[in-house]
């Protein structure tokens, strides 16, 4: 039975997965996507998509964003604890 801090978190956990959506397909994904590859990436990226099916492409693609969200939001946290100490 869901009391109303119970349904508070549920609703802080889907509004933090949305942000963190958005986030990553409007901004992380698409500076990641601009930065230059060179043929030995292209290859990497290329054979990888081949090897792997639909959904483990798709799952895979969750994994990465979850991971470059992350990595976004420690960078953020790590730029202003560094500002105080600069």
């Amino acid at each position: 039975m869901y009391n109303s801090t119970t349904k508070f978190v549920v609703w802080e956990e889907i509004y933090y997965d949305r942000l963190n959506e958005r986030m990553h397909d409007h901004y992380i994904k698409p500076n990641i996507e601009s930065q230059p590859k060179d043929d030995a990436e292209d290859m990497w990226f290329d054979l990888l998509n081949n090897e792997l099916s639909p959904q483990m492409r798709k799952t895979l693609q969750k994994a990465l964003s979850f991971y470059a969200v992350q990595s976004f939001r420690l960078g953020v946290r790590t730029g202003v604890t560094l500002n105080g100490e600069l």
